[in-house]
C-alpha cells in the first residue's frame, strides 16, 4: 500500500538509498518514464524509505574458478531476478559475493557457482555447476584426455567437445540498468596438447579456457560479471584455472 503523508498526499513511487545511484530517462524505451537504479558492486546497505510500488531486483552470485590442468570451466553464479519485489521497509543488508560466494539483498539470496574439476595429466575436467543448478559438461577424450567441459551458466548447462575445451553455459540477459547485458555465464574448459580452450559466454575473453600448450592459464572472468573462470591448459605442465567473477546486486524503480 502507498505510504500517505500526514497532509493526506499519496506518493505513487517507491524510494530508497544506497549503492551507486543513476537516474535513467526513457527507461528501456518507455518514453517519458524515469527510473532510479541502485547498483552494488560491493557489499553495503539498501534502505527502503518508501515502498509505494514494487521494485525490480537482480541478485547475482559470484562465479566459480576454473580447474587447472585441462580442467573444466567454473560455473556462473545464480541469478535471482524479479520485477515485482516488495522489500522490507528500512535497512536491507546487501552482500556482493566473491568467487563462488552467495550474494544477498535483504531476504533474497543467489548462490555462487561451483569450481571446475581437473585430473592429473590433463585429465577429463568436469565443469562446475552454476548456482541455478546447471551442470557443466564432462570433458571428452580418446586414449589421452584432451579437454575439460564448459562450466554451467546461470541460464543453461555447459557443453563438451571432442577436440577442444567445451564452451561455458549461457548466462542471463537483463535490462534492469536501462540497457541489456548478459551475466552469469560459465567458463570455458581448458585443453591439452595444443588444442583450443573453450569459450566463456559473457563476451570478450572472459572465462576463456587455456590453450593446451606450455601450461597456459585459463582466463579470469570480469569483476561483477558472476562469470566462471576458464579451465587451465596442459602441456608438460599444469596451467592454473582462471578466477571466477564477483557477483552483483541491482535495484530499480520508477520515480517519474
Amino acid at each position: 500500500m502507498p505510504r500517505i503523508a500526514s497532509a493526506g498526499v499519496r506518493y505513487p513511487f517507491s524510494s530508497g538509498t544506497g549503492g551507486t545511484v543513476t537516474d535513467v530517462s526513457n527507461y528501456n524505451g518507455a518514453t517519458g518514464q524515469t527510473w532510479r537504479v541502485h547498483t552494488f558492486t560491493s557489499s553495503g546497505t539498501f534502505t527502503v524509505t518508501r515502498m509505494a510500488s514494487p521494485m525490480r531486483t537482480f541478485v547475482l552470485g559470484g562465479g566459480g574458478a576454473g580447474g587447472p590442468s585441462a580442467g573444466g570451466g567454473g560455473g556462473g553464479g545464480q541469478v535471482v531476478a524479479s520485477d515485482t519485489t516488495i522489500l522490507p521497509f528500512g535497512a536491507n543488508t546487501v552482500t556482493v559475493g566473491g568467487q563462488s560466494g552467495t550474494s544477498v539483498l535483504g531476504p533474497i539470496s543467489a548462490a555462487g557457482g561451483g569450481a571446475g574439476n581437473s585430473y592429473p595429466n590433463g585429465g577429463l575436467g568436469t565443469g562446475g555447476s552454476s548456482g541455478g543448478g546447471f551442470g557443466g559438461g564432462a570433458g571428452i577424450g580418446g586414449s589421452f584426455a584432451e579437454a575439460g567441459g564448459g562450466g554451467g551458466g546461470a541460464g543453461g548447462a555447459g557443453v563438451s567437445a571432442a577436440s577442444r575445451g567445451g564452451n561455458g553455459g549461457v548466462g542471463v540477459t537483463t535490462n534492469i540498468s536501462g540497457s541489456s547485458v548478459t551475466l552469469g555465464g560459465g567458463g570455458g574448459g581448458g585443453a591439452a596438447g595444443g588444442r583450443e580452450g573453450g569459450f566463456g559466454t559473457n563476451g570478450g575473453a572472459d572465462g576463456h579456457g587455456g590453450v593446451g600448450g606450455d601450461a597456459v592459464p585459463g582466463a579470469s572472468a570480469a569483476a561483477n560479471s558472476g562469470g566462471g573462470g576458464g579451465g587451465g591448459g596442459w602441456h608438460n605442465g599444469d596451467g592454473p584455472g582462471g578466477a571466477g567473477g564477483s557477483g552483483l546486486v541491482i535495484i530499480a524503480y520508477r520515480i517519474g
